[in-house]
């Protein structure tokens, strides 16, 4: 029983780990996208 609750810690931060890296990439994506519209912006005007 000790080492099943070992495991669902293990697969819960693994879970935890690659939910926070989706959504940084999510949020890495969106400020790109941000600073390209903020560039190109200046130039359409």
């Amino acid at each position: 029983m000790k080492d099943f609750i070992r495991i669902l810690k293990f697969l819960n931060v693994r879970f935890l780990f690659s939910i926070s890296q989706i959504t940084f990439q999510i949020n890495s994506f969106q400020l790109q996208f941000l600073i390209s519209k903020n560039a190109v912006d200046p130039i359409l005007a």
